[in-house]
C-alpha cells in the first residue's frame, strides 16, 4: 500500500458532528485522524494555511474602505471629512491603523470564523473607536427576551454582556445560523492535520539523514539491555544530517541492512502538494498565489488572478460593507450612506488594454480625461473635468424629435417671419441653430436638474432645523457655506456642457461661414467666462429668492413654509427655464464671436416662434453692425395699446425670457 493510502487511511473518520454542534465552533482543539491535534493556532504551523491567510488578510486589509454618499440628483460622492469615513479609513483606534486592524480582523475570521468589533463611543454618543476582540472569548446566546447577546469573557475570567447595537459589531463567517460563523481551522482539521502529518514525516526523514530505520543483524544472541546499548550507541553515531557520510565500523560479524523506502512509494512530495490544493480550496485562493506553480501558465494566470477578486474577495467585502452599513450607521443615516471598497487597482489589466477601456469609455462621454488621469495616479490637468461626445451622435430620445435640417423646404419651418422666407441659405443657417438647440436642451435640463436637487433638499432639511430652532441668522450663515460649497459642484457639473455647447456651435458656425474651424484660445476663454457668470447669476439668484422670502414672511414658521415652497417650485421648472434660456443665450454669444473673428461685419435679428412678442416682432429682419445692440435699454414697442419695455442693451438674443429668436450674418 502506498504511503500517502496509508495516511489517507488512518486519517479516515467520518464527520459525526452535525452543522450546529459546538465542536464547529470551540476554540479548542483535538486530536485529527493522523494523531495531531489541530488548533487555530497550531494550523498556522502549516505553510499552506499561513500562506492563504496571508493573501487574503494582506489584500483585503489593502483595498480603500470609503464611506460614500447618495446625492439628490443620484450621484455619488466620497463622505470626505465625515466622522465615521474617518473612523474606517483612517484611525480605528489609537492603537491601530485602518490596515493593521482589518488585517487583524480578517485573521480572527479566517481562522475563528468570525470577527467581533467592540464599539466605544465618546461624551457626545458617537462612534469614537473600534477594537477587534479576542473571538476565542466571545459566545452569543438569546436570553430569556430572545434578543442576541454576545458574552465576552475578559482575562480575569469575569462574563461581559455585549449587544448589537450599540456595544459589539459582529462580522460572522460561513455559519449554519447566519449569527455564529464556522471555524475554518476546524471545518478542515483533518485536511490541515493531515499536512503537518506529512511535514513532521519529512522532519524525521531528514533527521535521519533520508534513509529510514534498518537492521543490525548479529551472529548471537543479545540481552535485551545489549540491544538497546547497541541501538543507541549506533543512532548517535550515525543518526541525524551531522553525522552523513561518516564511515561505520561493524563488529562480532555484525551486518547492516538498510530499510529503504523508493521515492515514488514514499510520495512525499506529492503528499504535501495535494494538500496544499486542499487547503487552496479551503479559502478560495488560486494556488500561484501561495507560490504552488504546478498548473500555472502564463495565459491562465490572469485569468486566475480576475477570479480571486471575484469569487474571493468581492465576497468578503460584501459581508464587511454591509456590516459596517448595519452596525456604524444609523438608520437615518443608512438611506443616503454606505461603505465600499475599491477594488480597480486589483482588476488593472496591462497598459494596452487599460487604454481601449478609457478610450471606449471617453468617447461615449462615460469619464473625463481628469477620471482617467486620477485612476492611473496622474494629476488633473486644466480643463480635465469635461466629458466628450462625437458631434455625428445624440441621445436617442432627442433624434426623434429633431427635424431633419437637410430637408430645404420652407414649410418645415413655418414660423419663420419675412427675414428669411425664400431663402434657402439663411434657412439652413436657421435649421441648424434650432437642430443644436434641439440636441443640447436635454443636456442643459439634466445638468441643471441635478444642481436644483442637490440645493432643494438642503434648503429644505435645514431651514426646518435651522430657522425656528436657531434663527434666521444661524440659517443665513450656514446658507452663505452652502453656496460656497456647491459652487464647485456647479461647475462641474455645467462647466462641460457650456464648453461642449460652445465647440458645437462653433462648428456650426465656420461652416455657416464655409470655413474649417473649431474651438479657439478665445472661444475657451469666453466659455469659461459666460459659465462662471452663469454659476455666480445663479447662485446669487438663489440666495436672493431665499432672503427675500425670509425677510417678507411675519414669522419664522411662514419663513419656513416659503423656502420649502419655492424650492419646490424650482425642482418642477427651474431646469427647463434654464435649459430654454441657455440654448440661446449662449448659442448666440458663440456664434457673434465666430462670425466676427471671420470679418462679419453685419447682422440680422432672426424672429421665429408661434407666440412671438411684438418687440421681436419689430425685430425681425433689422440689421445692425457687429459692435450695436440690437435694442438698448429703454426702448419701447406698443403692444396692443401697452408699452412694452427694454431693460438692458441686447446685441443679441434672447431678447427675453422663452425668446427663441437668432442672428446671422447679413
Amino acid at each position: 500500500m502506498k504511503i500517502i493510502d496509508r495516511i489517507k487511511k488512518a486519517a479516515g473518520v467520518l464527520f459525526r458532528y452535525g452543522p450546529g454542534h459546538d465542536y464547529w465552533y470551540s476554540p479548542y482543539g483535538g486530536a485529527t485522524g493522523t494523531g495531531i491535534t489541530v488548533t487555530e493556532t497550531s494550523a498556522l504551523q502549516l505553510t499552506a494555511v499561513q500562506a492563504c491567510i496571508k493573501v487574503l488578510s494582506e489584500t483585503v486589509a489593502g483595498l480603500p474602505l470609503q464611506l460614500f454618499e447618495r446625492m439628490p440628483d443620484g450621484t455619488i460622492q466620497r463622505a470626505k471629512g465625515h466622522p465615521k469615513d474617518n473612523l474606517v479609513s483612517s484611525k480605528p483606534n489609537k492603537d491601530q491603523t485602518s490596515y493593521r486592524w482589518r488585517e487583524q480582523g480578517m485573521i480572527h475570521v479566517l481562522t475563528f470564523g468570525n470577527w467581533y468589533v467592540q464599539l466605544l463611543y465618546d461624551g457626545r454618543g458617537e462612534v469614537a473607536a473600534l477594537n477587534n476582540l479576542d473571538p476565542s472569548r466571545v459566545r452569543p446566546k438569546r436570553n430569556d427576551a430572545g434578543n442576541l447577546v454576545y458574552i465576552y469573557t475578559k482575562a480575569d475570567g469575569q462574563p461581559v454582556p455585549l449587544t448589537a447595537p450599540p456595544n459589539i459589531m459582529p462580522i460572522p463567517g460561513l455559519g449554519y445560523d447566519g449569527i455564529q460563523g464556522f471555524s475554518p481551522i476546524k471545518m478542515a482539521a483533518e485536511a490541515i492535520g493531515l499536512g503537518l502529518a506529512a511535514e513532521a514525516f519529512g522532519g524525521r526523514f531528514f533527521r535521519n539523514n533520508a534513509r529510514p530505520s534498518g537492521i543490525i543483524k548479529h551472529p548471537s544472541v543479545l540481552e535485551p539491555e545489549s540491544r538497546d546499548n547497541l541501538r543507541d550507541a549506533w543512532n548517535a553515531a550515525h543518526q541525524g544530517v551531522d553525522n552523513s557520510n561518516k564511515i561505520a565500523i561493524l563488529e562480532e560479524g555484525m551486518e547492516f541492512v538498510a530499510i529503504n523506502v523508493p521515492p515514488e512509494e514514499a510520495q512525499w512530495l506529492q503528499t504535501r502538494n495535494y494538500q496544499d490544493i486542499q487547503i487552496c480550496a479551503i479559502y478560495r485562493v488560486p494556488p500561484h498565489l501561495i507560490a504552488n506553480l504546478d498548473k500555472a501558465t502564463f495565459t491562465n494566470i490572469e485569468s486566475q488572478g480576475q477570479e480571486f477578486v471575484t469569487y474571493t474577495i468581492m465576497p468578503w467585502c460584501i459581508r464587511i460593507e454591509e456590516s459596517l452599513n448595519r452596525w456604524l450607521l444609523t438608520e437615518e443615516e443608512q438611506k443616503t450612506f454606505f461603505y465600499k471598497h475599491n477594488v480597480d487597482g486589483l482588476l488593472r489589466a496591462d497598459s494596452a488594454a487599460r487604454a481601449a477601456f478609457y478610450k471606449a469609455l471617453f468617447q461615449m462621454g462615460a469619464i473625463s480625461p481628469d477620471e482617467i488621469r486620477e485612476k492611473e495616479n496622474m494629476n488633473p490637468i486644466p480643463g480635465g473635468n469635461q466629458y466628450f461626445v462625437p458631434l455625428n451622435m445624440v441621445p436617442l430620445q432627442v433624434a426623434s424629435s429633431v427635424q431633419d435640417v437637410g430637408n430645404e423646404a420652407a414649410s418645415l419651418y413655418p414660423s419663420l417671419r419675412g427675414a428669411v422666407k425664400g431663402d434657402l441659405a439663411k434657412l439652413r443657417s436657421v435649421g441648424t441653430r434650432n437642430r443644436l438647440r434641439a440636441v443640447y436642451k436635454p443636456l442643459f435640463v439634466d445638468a441643471a436638474r441635478k444642481i436644483v436637487a442637490r440645493e432643494a433638499v438642503a434648503l429644505q432639511r435645514e431651514v426646518a432645523k435651522r430657522l425656528g430652532p436657531r434663527g434666521e441668522r444661524d440659517f443665513l450663515l450656514w446658507m452663505d457655506g452652502f453656496y460656497d460649497d456647491l459652487a464647485p459642484y456647479i461647475e462641474r457639473v455645467m462647466r462641460p456642457v457650456f464648453r461642449s455647447y460652445t465647440e458645437s456651435v462653433a462648428v456650426e458656425a465656420n461652416t455657416e461661414m464655409g470655413a474649417d474651424g473649431g474651438m479657439t484660445d478665445d472661444l475657451e476663454k469666453l466659455s469659461k467666462d459666460y459659465s462662471d457668470n452663469w454659476q455666480n447669476t445663479y447662485i446669487q439668484s438663489s440666495k436672493g429668492q431665499i432672503r427675500k422670502i425670509i425677510s417678507d414672511a411675519p414669522n419664522e414658521e411662514e419663513g419656513t413654509e416659503g423656502v420649502i415652497v419655492r424650492t419646490k417650485q424650482w425642482e418642477e421648472r427651474r431646469p427647463e427655464k434654464v435649459a430654454r434660456r441657455e440654448v440661446v443665450e449662449n448659442q448666440m454669444a458663440t456664434a457673434k464671436a465666430v462670425f466676427i473673428s471671420l470679418g462679419v461685419t453685419r447682422l440680422v435679428w432672426v424672429t421665429q416662434g408661434s407666440e412671438t412678442c411684438p418687440f421681436c416682432l419689430e425685430l425681425d429682419g433689422r440689421v445692425v453692425g457687429v459692435e450695436q445692440n440690437f435694442v438698448s435699454s429703454g426702448d419701447s414697442v406698443d403692444a396692443g395699446g401697452q408699452e412694452m419695455k427694454a431693460s438692458s442693451n441686447k446685441g443679441h438674443p434672447p431678447l427675453h425670457e422663452g425668446c427663441d429668436c437668432t442672428i446671422i450674418p447679413e
